[in-house]
């Protein structure tokens, strides 16, 4: 009976030590997931604010560009852009 006794309480003292090293790598785990959300969720939002901001430089944006088109001998137009560059 003696060697019975000693048999169980070896595998219960495994037992509770396993299952508290289980534990802790849950909680780690489980800490490193809920910073990886926080992080996803802070990047998410620094997305959104910079495609407002980029739409809003966009609709914002004006220029102005000076084109002359000039028709040559044979009628074909030709589209002067600043000084003297032809393109046909």
């Amino acid at each position: 009976m003696n060697r019975c006794a000693e048999c169980s309480k070896e595998w219960q003292q495994r037992y509770v030590m396993a299952a508290k090293r289980f534990d802790k790598a849950l909680n780690k785990a489980m800490v490193i997931t809920i910073i990886a959300v926080c992080m996803a969720v802070v990047c998410f939002t620094l997305l959104i604010l910079c495609l407002v901001k980029t739409q809003r430089f966009i609709d914002q944006f004006e220029y102005v560009e000076e084109v002359n088109v000039k028709q040559d001998e044979s009628g074909t137009n030709i589209a002067v852009i600043g000084n003297g560059n032809e393109v046909n």
